[in-house]
């Protein structure tokens, strides 16, 4: 998202901040002008922005959060953001991905059972465009003031999905850890199972992006 954001705009600055050190290890290619990697948390900038990041407070036109802000538990998003509200300019922005999937909001198709066990622990972090915006406009500082949706169909191999999985590689169940290896096990064998039942070679399904902006509104008061 950086180096496309650089790519079409070659005159601005931009910090990509990555929570993961794996995800930062992937990245690869020229970047087309100044981008810097930084590997903290959402959480963790936060609190650096009246500290080490003071220098650049009321220096940033937007904070992006692509995928990011899913790992900012509901219970302190609001803290999170009036803490980063100070590195935007007057006019700036805050822009969030997020994911409307379907009725269960569940984005993966994994086994009901499997389901179950983790549901419950990512609710209150993979949060849907509708919270998102609920939490902003809440807030003093900020005021959503645009939404839109875009729907992505995505394929994978059945292999190479099931690979995914036990490497943990979908970051929510990587990163909070919310089943030991067994369940993982049982959960892949029970997947597998029924994909092969069905004579089905690949995972499919559509990813509903929803991005929301929301505008700082001190400026409506200077």
């Amino acid at each position: 998202w950086s180096r496309t954001i650089l790519q079409r705009s070659p005159g601005i600055k931009v910090i990509a901040v990555e929570p993961s050190q794996k995800m930062l290890s992937m990245k690869t290619g020229d970047t087309p002008g100044p981008l810097h990697f930084i590997n903290m948390t959402a959480q963790e900038l936060a609190e650096q922005a009246d500290g080490a990041l003071a220098e650049y407070q009321g220096k940033a036109d937007c904070i992006m959060f692509m995928q990011s802000a899913h790992y900012i538990h509901a219970d302190e998003f609001q803290s999170v953001m009036q803490k980063l509200t100070p590195l935007l300019k007057p006019d700036g922005h805050f822009f969030f991905q997020a994911r409307n999937m379907n009725r269960d909001w569940w984005p993966w198709p994994v086994p009901g059972s499997w389901k179950n066990n983790i549901q419950a622990s990512l609710r209150p972090l993979y949060m849907l465009a509708d919270r998102y915006e609920r939490q902003l406009n809440a807030m003093n500082e900020l005021k959503v003031d645009g939404k839109w949706t875009e729907e992505i169909a995505i394929s994978v191999p059945l292999e190479e999905y099931l690979e995914r999985l036990r490497k943990r590689w979908i970051p929510s169940i990587m990163h909070e850890r919310a089943i030991d290896d067994t369940l993982l096990e049982k959960g892949i064998a029970e997947m597998e199972a029924d994909f092969r039942r069905k004579n089905l070679d690949a995972v499919t399904w559509t990813d509903r992006f929803t991005m929301v902006s929301a505008r700082m509104t001190k400026a409506e008061s200077i």
